[in-house]
């Protein structure tokens, strides 16, 4: 299994590092270095099982011709699927051809939960979220012109009704 990572300076409770996105994190930093985009093939994921008395999958991180990396990179050990052993041999590049990005990173304020577990919702609209607000029509002209706001219809019975007052 891959090691525990320290935990940033905001990210309270315990993240599952296996879960973050290394290969994203491994194109960004190679393409930056380089300065060019990346082209398919150029980072080459090779994954077998793991070898006689492990269970799960290792990988292999080998560059084309192109050199988007220097060198290859193993997984840190068995992993439970062929993408998490993917993934760590990412982090194993980034550890050793970027270790300042790999410490910032780790060493990131992440929010509780980790990275991609944002909560920039405000606590008032996460309490709405999933259901649709009712809409009064009182501040078009209410029962004035016609219009009930719990007079049974929905909202497009009334858009109906409305454009046929129109015509």
């Amino acid at each position: 299994p891959m090691q525990a990572l320290p935990q940033g300076g905001g990210g309270g409770g315990n993240f599952d590092w296996q879960a973050f996105d290394w290969k994203s994190k491994l194109c960004q930093a190679a393409c930056l270095r380089a300065k060019r985009s990346m082209a398919k093939g150029e980072l080459i994921y090779t994954v077998e099982p793991a070898p006689e008395g492990s269970s799960g999958y290792v990988c292999t991180l080998t560059p084309s011709e192109t050199n988007m990396i220097h060198g290859e990179h193993c997984s840190e050990g068995p992993a439970s699927s062929k993408r998490l052993a993917e993934h760590s041999a990412a982090k194993a590049a980034i550890q050793a051809e970027f270790p300042e990005m790999y410490q910032a990173i780790v060493n990131a304020p992440w929010p509780a939960g980790g990275p991609g577990h944002t909560m920039a919702v405000p606590p008032m609209a996460a309490a709405a979220l999933g259901r649709k607000r009712k809409m009064g029509m009182t501040e078009w002209g209410g029962a004035e012109a016609g219009w009930e706001a719990n007079d049974g219809r929905d909202g497009k019975s009334r858009l109906g009704h409305a454009a046929q007052l129109l015509l």
